[in-house]
């Protein structure tokens, strides 16, 4: 048997050997930390960053497992000398891991998992031109991004030219054991001031123990004890106060705890915050906070806004882009005055010098697309801040945001003891907001739901007592308590587009029409529409009694922001009126005519159209004087002619003669009938719209 050569026998144990010996060797410098390194990754960090670097010679570099960066010093000069040092820290630790690193090298962001110091101090200044006091990461790939970022004691000053903020934050931490916020004994406190995004800052923080300045989700283990944190101060004018419990004081981190939040407007406050949030009065938000896993959530809310009161649970998932708002809204009181910011209506606001009311402020459009939403809407009362209308009750509704288009589904209220529903759609992805409206109302006793129909308490009382004294023999009248009453059914289908409220309505198109059912109305009101002085005096005299309509019906053609009246009559059996004219949304201007035909003989009747003109904001009422000359030219000549007597001839009413029902000529659709025209034609343009480019 031939035997192997000595060497061929020997080299396993030689290639094993040396093998042994290299890995006991790597091992061995990774325990000392590398110290012969200390220069090479000087060198290497100054040419990265492109400003010189100086580290402290107990530097330790650790290369295996867990790779880490451990200095008694680190610091980094400034391209100007006069600037000072951009950072200067002692009692550094720096981890990452080498695919975020491998990554930076090709070019992409670099990302370190946590950086912590035991002192600190920073300054970073980005220029309105772009160019930065840390030349290498601003021209390329920008700042570090820290998963972990925790500082025991230093200060920290950024300023961003680009994003109108300069910050000056300051870290203060000692050795603590009693785990409280108060400020004399708290573990760790920090103050934040100075502007962000344009808005002052003032916030201040204190934690019982050591608490990461900067945390992300992947900074902890789930199961991560959370720290006492408590943080008050100011952000633009919004005040904020939390107490509670948190892994971190800024960045994705675990929160629980309560929150107090007040501000001039939910608008500002959601600017900042990257929430869109419509404008609002002066609002006191409560609730308490939760958040991990990039979810927030706020729970058992109380959020006051001017006199409307709002509750509910939300949840706010940032994972997904854009971010989602979920939840429900519950509300035991809205009223729409304190929402009228969002619209551009502020009660305070100058009256304008051409008299003109509809809203002109611009909508936040692009906000829209800040964020999804999907809210149920469940309002007890909802007030239109207004006298002359009664709330609303029991308003149900889903609202959803989606693709810069904002939608109230299944819109479902009562008020005046009927039914509202509907829909309404705001879409804002051509720039502008196109906005669709279809409303229903069903069987709204329009006495209840309206106050101005409704008399004073004194001249109804009059009224009362005055009826109660009839002629022996002469049926008993019936006391007008309102000028107008009866159940409106109604609908309306309108469409506009603009940037503000008053652009929409100049550009309205559509359609809308109401009928009152069982009603009655002023016979006071009515011979004063007609201007028949004796009726009415008698009227006045006797108790103002509710004469029974006939029929009221009203069918509107809207087109292009102006509001046409096809038909309008109201019907009773002492007159018939109707309206003509138009109302011009575009300058708010109104030009209407009243005409009342009595149907009973009237010694003392003017008998002239009532004509309404003027604005919106100032409504003028006149009455025509061409027929009233006319008569009185006639009634001088017959006085002189004839006999004085003779001049109360021209001024003798005889009444109309009844011909037909007033009401069936051109007689608008009822609600019933028009809803489903209403929903065809809607119907007809959203085809057409999604089947245009």
């Amino acid at each position: 048997m031939t035997r192997a050569p000595p060497f061929r026998r020997r080299w396993p144990w030689v290639v094993g050997g040396t093998l042994a010996v290299l890995v006991a060797a790597v091992g061995a410098c990774d325990v000392s930390g590398w110290p012969f390194l200390r220069l090479p990754v000087q060198n290497a960090l100054g040419s990265a960053i492109g400003a010189p670097v100086t580290l402290g010679p107990q530097t330790r570099l650790h290369l295996l497992w867990d790779p880490r960066l451990r200095a008694d010093r680190l610091s980094v000069d400034g391209a100007d000398a006069a600037a000072g040092k951009l950072l200067d820290s002692s009692g550094l630790l720096v981890r990452w891991s080498w695919p975020d690193l491998w990554h930076w090298k090709r070019g992409g962001a670099l990302h370190l998992r946590e950086v912590s110091a035991q002192r600190l101090d920073a300054r970073y200044r980005r220029r309105a031109d772009g160019t930065s006091n840390w030349p290498q990461f601003a021209a390329d790939t920008g700042v570090p991004t820290v998963g972990l970022l925790q500082i025991g004691n230093g200060r920290v000053e950024f300023a961003d030219e680009t994003a109108d903020t300069d910050l000056d934050i300051a870290f203060k931490g000692h050795e603590s054991t009693g785990g409280t916020t108060d400020d004399e004994d708290a573990a760790y406190k920090t103050t934040l001031n100075g502007r962000y995004e344009g808005l002052p800052v003032k916030l201040s923080a204190t934690s019982g123990a050591a608490l990461p300045l900067l945390g992300s989700e992947t900074s902890g283990a789930p199961d991560a004890p959370m720290v006492p944190l408590k943080v008050s101060g100011n952000v633009g004018k919004a005040q904020i106060e939390f107490q509670g419990q948190a892994l971190a004081l800024m960045g994705s981190s675990r929160i629980d705890g309560g929150i107090e939040l007040h501000a001039g407007s939910m608008g500002r406050v959601g600017d900042v915050l990257g929430i869109t949030l419509p404008e609002t009065a002066p609002f006191r938000l409560q609730a308490g906070l939760r958040h991990a896993m990039g979810v927030w959530r706020l729970r058992d809310v109380q959020l006051s806004v001017g006199a409307s009161r709002v509750g509910g649970d939300y949840r706010y998932d940032t994972r997904v882009q854009p971010p989602l708002l979920s939840g429900q809204i519950k509300a035991r009181r809205i009223r729409l005055e304190d929402l009228g910011p969002a619209i551009g209506v502020t009660p305070d606001a100058p009256a304008k010098p051409d008299d003109k009311v509809l809203p002109e402020r611009e909508f936040d459009i692009p906000s829209l697309a800040a964020m999804e939403a999907d809210l149920d809407v469940s309002v007890d009362e909802f007030d239109f801040g207004t006298p002359s209308l009664r709330p609303a009750f029991n308003l149900r509704s889903h609202l959803v945001l989606a693709k810069s288009i904002l939608r109230l589904e299944d819109l479902q209220a009562q008020a005046g003891g009927g039914n509202v529903s509907g829909m309404s759609q705001l879409d804002g992805r051509k720039g502008a907001a196109d906005w669709h409206a279809e409303l229903r109302f069903n069987k709204l006793d329009i006495a209840k739901w309206i106050a101005g129909v409704r008399k004073s308490a004194a001249a109804t009382e009059h009224a009362q007592a005055m009826t109660k004294l009839a002629s022996p023999g002469q049926a008993p009248l019936r006391p007008a308590t309102a000028f107008l009453t009866g159940e409106l059914d109604a609908s309306v289908n309108v469409r506009g587009s603009g940037k503000s409220t008053a652009s929409i309505l100049a550009s309205l198109d559509g359609e809308a029409q109401a009928t009152l059912r069982d009603g009655t109305a002023s016979h006071l009101l009515t011979e004063m529409l007609g201007i028949d002085i004796a009726q009415a005096l008698g009227v006045a005299i006797r108790g103002d009694d509710a004469l029974p309509l006939r029929c009221a019906r009203i069918d509107l053609r809207i087109e292009n922001g102006v509001v046409v009246p096809r038909s309008a009559v109201f019907d009773n059996r002492d007159s018939t009126v109707q309206v003509t004219g138009k109302v011009d949304l575009r300058d708010e201007s109104l030009d209407l005519r009243a005409t009342t035909s009595p149907k009973d003989f009237s010694l003392m009747s003017l008998r002239s159209p009532v004509i309404i003109g003027g604005t919106l904001g100032a409504p003028q009422v006149t009455v025509d004087a061409s027929p009233l000359l006319a008569r009185a030219a006639a009634s001088v000549a017959l006085g002189v002619i004839a006999t004085p007597a003779a001049a109360l001839i021209p001024w003798i009413d005889p009444g109309s003669k009844e011909e037909g029902d007033p009401c069936a000529t051109h007689a608008p659709r009822s609600a019933q009938d028009a809803a489903p025209h209403s929903a065809k034609a809607s119907a007809a343009r959203s085809a057409k719209a999604e089947s245009s480019p």
